[in-house]
């Protein structure tokens, strides 16, 4: 049977999309908050053929890419030159239909290649959705929202073992004393916690020092609950990736000149501290022992059993691998708990190359925006900053990227928002030069600019007002905020 379906719940949601979709006053913004909140939902179509399931996500994804395409507003158009990460990903995908030839089950190996294309698919749906102060804003608030769901879903399940409202599989059940929120398996509720919490974070930050208190609140409670989600999740790669990622983020922090933040950052180590001895007093023992104890011997030593067999693989067919999801078919043990090995073992070392080439681009476009005179831009890019070291230190031990797709698309929205943010500095630069031709004049009040710019449509018209976080103010020094 080629595809095979939980009936009620597809037909159930895919009625809710639609009529949504009709309704709703903004069908782009709609689509992409329905898309982001159940990303990590199970169940759908079960395409045979390629062994996957074709979900809610999936379906909600391809529309809005589609709706964008066909939006007049938006002129939609895949011409000129693509984001330099989508080059080296081609790569991923072109190694993995080639790891077709050689795979063993080839059901499992085209569903590599067709996740990988969903991926690209997802990508541009998102980036075309995101042309303004006021589409970021509303991006990283729906976010917010999935890391409240998933935060409360984790917490429940935490307090009430077994508790399985948004989890439908059993084959994971042995391991309930791990929560997972609406995912597979808990490690990759791990992972998601970890690339989520550092955006989150940056978020709270701006709110504090633009003394927004709907966003307080907000992403303060998104924080506290990511921070339950991640360590109820029991994933020790995502525990040392997120603390490794905060030191470097907040030392970044303390290094460049910024006032406002410095005061902000310090404000919040009150509260912090507090949690945080709350935490040891009530979780000390049992976060220590799953970190350096609970067979930690017998752990390491599978874990290099599974190196050496997928080290072996790797030099048995080190071009084009074993195809995806056929690494099992080729060891006598579990897939290796490594991303890079993983990927070098199914798709083969140029395939590893292309990711590697992926990975380092993202990083470039991050530090990029890092630099950023414009301040929320760069804020957010140290948040994403923080996500991808916390992700590539986590992938050491975790292959979560690879083979859960739900972990890949989120990871592919901390992409696009960085893509976006600097289209849109690219954008607001532009302007504020266009100004300074204009005028002939270097000394120019900023308030100035700010209403010329407002009346210009591909811009925000309100994006200093108080209900608005991310504003386009430029501070050469960096010292107000």
């Amino acid at each position: 049977m080629v595809i095979n379906s939980t009936m009620a719940f597809v037909v159930l949601c895919t009625a809710i999309v639609v009529t949504g979709f009709l309704i709703a006053p903004n069908r782009s913004r709609f689509l992409l908050a329905a898309a982001v909140m159940t990303i990590a939902w199970q169940g759908g179509y079960r395409i045979e053929i390629v062994k996957m399931d074709f979900t809610l996500t999936y379906f909600i994804f391809v529309l809005l890419f589609f709706w964008n395409f066909v939006n007049p507003q938006r002129r939609f158009q895949l011409k000129g030159r693509f984001p330099v990460p989508i080059y080296f990903w081609i790569g991923v995908i072109v190694f993995c239909a080639l790891a077709i030839i050689p795979a063993v089950d080839k059901h499992f190996a085209l569903s590599g290649v067709m996740r990988t294309i969903i991926s690209v698919i997802v990508f541009f749906a998102v980036l075309k959705s995101l042309r303004s102060a006021s589409d970021v804003q509303f991006f990283v608030g729906t976010l917010i929202a999935a890391m409240i769901f998933q935060g409360i879903l984790a917490s429940l399940q935490f307090k009430i073992p077994g508790f399985k409202i948004g989890v439908v599989d059993q084959t994971q059940s042995w391991m309930w004393w791990r929560t997972k929120g609406t995912f597979y398996h808990a490690n990759e509720m791990g992972m998601y916690s970890l690339l989520m919490l550092p955006i989150i974070a940056r978020v709270l930050f701006q709110s504090l020092i633009k003394g927004n208190r709907k966003w307080i609140y907000f992403s303060g409670i998104a924080v506290i609950l990511g921070g339950i989600a991640l360590f109820t999740s029991a994933n020790r790669g995502s525990w040392i990736g997120l603390f490794l990622a905060i030191i470097l983020m907040l030392g970044y922090d303390f290094f460049k000149r910024g006032i406002k933040l410095k005061k902000v950052l310090i404000g919040l180590s009150i509260p912090a501290t507090i949690l945080l001895t709350i935490f040891a007093i009530k979780q000390g023992s049992y976060f220590i022992d799953r970190l350096f104890y609970g067979n930690a011997s017998g752990i390491l030593e599978g874990r290099i059993q599974y190196q050496q067999e997928s080290l072996a693989l790797i030099k048995a067919h080190p071009i084009i691998g074993v195809g995806f999801w056929n690494y099992v078919n080729h060891v006598n043990s579990y897939f290796v708990h490594n991303l890079y090995l993983l990927v070098a073992s199914e798709i083969g070392i140029p395939g590893l190359v292309f990711m590697a080439g992926f990975l380092f681009t993202i990083l470039g476009h991050i530090i990029k925006g890092m630099r950023s005179k414009i301040f929320f831009i760069t804020n957010l890019s140290r948040g994403c900053f923080a996500s991808f070291v916390g992700f590539m230190v986590a992938s050491i031990p975790g292959p979560d990227f690879w083979i859960s797709h739900s972990v890949q698309m989120y990871f592919w929205m901390i992409v696009a928002l960085q893509v976006a943010l600097l289209r849109l500095e690219k954008r607001i630069l532009a302007q504020f030069k266009l100004h300074k031709q204009r005028s002939r004049m270097d000394a120019v009040p900023q308030r100035t600019i700010v209403k010329e710019l407002s009346a210009v449509p591909t811009l925000e018209r309100n994006f200093n007002t108080k209900n608005s976080l991310f504003d386009f103010n430029i501070d050469k020094h960096d010292n107000q905020q």
